[in-house]
């Protein structure tokens, strides 16, 4: 799996980068795996990796916080087998 990740504030084309990330695994009860097809990067985005946002993420960071994909799997029932 890939991410966009960035471990230092400054110009987004200059410490943003592709890394890979670990396979997120099977899911918890009541959580999804999502398969992200695609996120906009939006101006928020670039004044936070910048480090001009008020909100500084501790590094390494993900940017963005919207996407656009589908459900790989998810877990609806507890482990003991009972229903939520």
């Amino acid at each position: 799996m890939k991410i966009a990740q960035f471990a230092a504030y400054g110009d987004p084309h200059a410490v943003v980068n592709c890394v890979d990330a670990p396979d997120p695994g099977e899911p918890e009860f009541d959580e999804v795996v999502v398969s992200i097809d695609a996120f906009p990067i939006n101006p928020v985005d670039l004044l936070t990796i910048a480090g001009k946002y008020a909100a500084r993420p501790d590094l390494p960071a993900t940017p963005g916080s919207e996407g656009m994909g589908h459900v790989l799997a998810r877990r609806l029932v507890r482990r003991s087998g009972r229903h939520r």
